[in-house]
């Protein structure tokens, strides 16, 4: 490799980082990953290259001649595709291809990434996972292993957002089979790497598109409530108790849809025209609610639903999340806090104050539009670069609603105690 080509310029460092991005042009069921190259267009220099990206005969000849003539690079950036070790027999890499995902390009061609791998191993200047469409909770020793292997940095969920699995917890938070199933399969794997790597992780949460904004007053919404996503405990009490008080529900047919493409084999996730319609369809449920109740499921995860639900007008109403109060949140203020046992009482409350339910509602939706769409995203991306390109980056986290930025002696502090 030229190591001229692709690592830091000599001459002094601009102020807008020079990024190479090594990606596949493939659709998501969950928006964040598909905003992820416009709010990096917008924070940096981005120039993007893979298949959906790159011309056919770009692709074939791979990330070094391309960057030998797109370049020079001040830094590199992978993701979940580019975790996918060189060297794999051709058996194996038959099962790397994209089966659950849109694509407009061979998916066979998923086997690539163990290009973008060495690529970005051997590269010379700054070295970036994105890491958005990883499952943490269940992540193997080897995937860690190589997640340090060749990155420098880490733009992730941070550990305000992850907890350490406990020992056990009680049969209640355990009662529904998805619950149960990620408890059986969650490990410490995630949580141990990010304490150890502090210094080297931008503490990334979801966010979203605000360029077609929605601000129906709740008064005009014609339902009281949404339930929609995944059925984990707490959304599934959640819809038993509003159906028992038949109290109606906007999206309440969605899991039909899903239960029909099953039954036919039809997989939702592989076409760009069924992600979008679905996507449409959540969104419009939001809509036509004032209230839209949601959770992390037994991880307490800062999904994104967290950022959906105000940024669509709703308010917020959940069980809470890690760093639910680091995110902006605010108890009563822009969300409410709510255990599904309580959520009728909840409703009685919400619909007897209705300027009050009005003003948490618009709260929930200035914060989201303050710290959490595209824009505020890439404006944080841009000062995290920044301070990467003057070597005075050393992790970042998130706290009461803001950015933050470690200092030398906090991340010491912090290792200290591990």
């Amino acid at each position: 490799m030229n190591k001229n080509v692709a690592s830091k310029r000599p001459q002094e460092l601009s102020r807008r980082l020079r990024l190479l991005y090594l990606d596949f042009n493939v659709g998501y069921m969950n928006p964040t990953r598909n905003l992820l190259p416009e709010a990096l267009a917008k924070a940096s220099d981005l120039t993007i290259f893979g298949p959906g990206h790159s011309t056919p005969e770009e692709v074939e000849a791979g990330p070094y001649v391309f960057a030998e003539r797109h370049g020079p690079f001040d830094a590199v950036m992978g993701n979940e595709f580019s975790l996918l070790r060189p060297g794999l027999s051709e058996e194996e890499l038959r099962g790397y291809s994209f089966k659950s995902h849109a694509c407009r390009f061979n998916p066979t061609w998923r086997w690539k990434g163990s290009d973008y791998f060495t690529f970005i191993k051997e590269f010379s200047g700054h070295r970036f996972l994105s890491l958005f469409q990883l499952d943490y909770y269940n992540l193997t020793e080897d995937l860690i292993g190589m997640l340090e292997e060749i990155s420098d940095y880490y733009i992730c969920l941070g550990q305000e957002f992850h907890p350490q699995k406990p020992v056990l917890l009680p049969d209640n938070l355990l009662s529904h089979g998805m619950n149960r199933h990620i408890f059986e399969r969650w490990n410490n794997n995630y949580y141990n790497f990010i304490r150890r790597n502090e210094a080297c992780i931008l503490s990334t949460p979801h966010f979203v598109d605000l360029t077609t904004p929605y601000s129906a007053p709740l008064e005009q919404r014609p339902c009281p409530w949404s339930v929609l996503g995944s059925d984990y405990d707490a959304r599934v009490k959640s819809k038993l108790m509003l159906d028992e008080a038949d109290i109606k529900r906007a999206g309440a047919w969605l899991p039909y849809i899903y239960a029909l493409a099953s039954k036919l084999g039809f997989n939702l996730y592989s076409r760009y025209w069924t992600i979008g319609l679905l996507n449409k369809l959540f969104e419009t449920a939001m809509r036509r609610s004032r209230y839209s109740f949601t959770c992390g499921s037994v991880l307490h995860w800062p999904i994104r639903k967290f950022f959906e639900i105000p940024a669509n007008g709703c308010v917020l109403v959940t069980d809470g999340c890690n760093g639910f109060e680091a995110l902006g949140f605010k108890d009563r203020k822009n969300a409410i806090a709510c255990d599904p046992k309580d959520i009728l009482s909840v409703h009685a409350w919400l619909e007897e104050n209705p300027a009050l339910a009005q003003t948490i509602a618009d709260a929930g939706r200035s914060l989201i539009a303050e710290q959490h769409t595209i824009e505020a995203r890439a404006r944080q991306l841009k000062e995290s670069f920044l301070h990467i390109q003057e070597d005075r980056f050393h992790g970042s986290y998130w706290a009461e609603g803001k950015l933050q930025f470690r200092t030398p002696s906090r991340v010491k502090m912090a290792s200290s105690e591990c």
